[in-house]
């Protein structure tokens, strides 16, 4: 183990130096050209490296194939930012206007890069294929992991890995969910048309907007009824629009917000509710319609448990790090659009350091990370590595 470190610790200043480039130099969702061209300079630098840019994005595959059959394990990182105002004062901030690299995906982009590096040095102990890839528009729904499911290189994996550091974990510590690892997430949109007219005569409108009370608090007060109490499931309305002056009742008013759930079942059936109270409410008044829309974007990501208890037997038994048993979370991931056809696992890298300031949440203009858990991360896949794709 501590020739492993040992060897490990050659990459630490490149893991950093390609971080801090990449936070300094961030760029949106389906927007990530500069940073495809410098994640291809440096995997040109590789030997035994098959790239292959995606047509119609930003994205890049690389292959290492072996002469020896075996698996085909496949690794991911996120490469796109956020359309954040960075306010951490340090020498490589962005420098991008309302930019800004407050997920991650710079780190988990630069632990992709050494690992690449490190097999394309361990090229001759491989058996079988790897698979990595460097994925643009996670933040943006419907995401870019969608279209990569789509290709040929994809379509040849047997597992896929991935990994995120987390400001919400200690540095040194591992976290991983054994089934469900993050939420599905959908958005619906109502709109309620009535009848507008002036507010001193409410009496012979149709009040869109009082409708639109009605049905967001019975959405609530309802809600508890549709599910198992012990399902987690999270359903709010995040936005409500209508009106154009004080003395207006208008014709129609909006309302729009999220579901999160660990199941299609579940979201299927929250789906079916929310119509229903609308239509109920707007079948009492008939003067009253409604439009409803309904947009699943991130499937949940569900681990694989032979995979989860692989991965915690090597945390455990091969390293120094403590392993958590994490929870699911109702945040979301387009890693499910993987998880949703290949055997895969979703691991959580700490990330957090108090004595530094990195313990800002993700998406805060703060956001920072210890970048130790760098280190950490390539250490993980190093040993996925040898336990994966490695010649006996």
């Amino acid at each position: 183990m501590e020739n492993l470190y040992g060897y490990i610790n050659q990459f630490n200043d490149e893991l950093v130096k390609v971080r801090r480039y990449l936070h300094k130099n961030p760029e949106l969702s389906f927007e990530e050209f500069k940073t495809q061209k410098y994640i291809y300079g440096k995997l040109k630098e590789l030997k035994n490296a098959n790239i292959h840019k995606i047509q119609d994005s930003t994205s890049i595959i690389v292959t290492f194939h072996s002469l020896e059959r075996g698996e085909n394990i496949c690794f991911r990182a996120d490469i796109d930012a956020l359309p954040i105002q960075e306010e951490n004062n340090l020498d490589f901030s962005s420098k991008n206007d309302g930019v800004m690299h407050a997920c991650g995906h710079d780190a988990h982009t630069s632990i992709l890069l050494s690992f690449a590096k490190y097999i394309d040095n361990n090229y001759y102990k491989l058996k079988g294929d790897i698979t990595l890839i460097f994925q643009h528009a996670e933040e943006l729904p419907p995401g870019g992991a969608i279209e990569i499911t789509k290709t040929p290189q994809f379509q040849k994996i047997d597992k896929i890995f991935g990994l995120h550091v987390d400001t919400t974990i200690d540095i040194g510590n591992v976290a991983i969910s054994e089934k469900e690892a993050t939420a599905s997430v959908s958005k619906f949109n109502v709109e309620i048309l009535g009848k507008g007219g002036h507010s001193a005569y409410p009496n012979i409108s149709k009040d869109p907007i009082a409708l639109s009370i009605e049905i967001i608090n019975d959405i609530y007060y309802n809600l508890s009824k549709q599910l198992d109490p012990r399902e987690p499931v999270s359903l709010v309305i995040t936005q409500i629009n209508a009106g154009s002056a004080s003395n207006i009742i208008p014709n129609k008013s909006t309302f729009s917000g999220s579901l999160r759930t660990f199941s299609s079942e579940n979201s299927d059936i929250l789906k079916r509710f929310i119509e229903n109270i609308i239509k109920s409410h707007t079948n009492k008044n008939n003067e009253y319609s409604y439009k409803y829309n309904f947009l699943e974007e991130y499937l949940p990501v569900i681990n694989d448990i032979k995979l989860f208890n692989n991965i915690k037997n090597i945390i455990e038994n091969e390293t120094d790090l403590q392993f958590i048993q994490s929870e699911p979370m109702l945040t979301s991931e387009d890693f499910s659009a993987y998880t949703n056809e290949k055997a895969g696992c979703f691991i959580l890298i700490g990330a957090k350091n108090s004595e530094t300031f990195c313990d800002f949440p993700h998406h805060h203009p703060r956001f920072n990370i210890d970048e130790n858990s760098m280190t950490i991360g390539l250490l993980i896949y190093i040993k996925i590595f040898e336990k994966f794709c490695m010649k006996v």
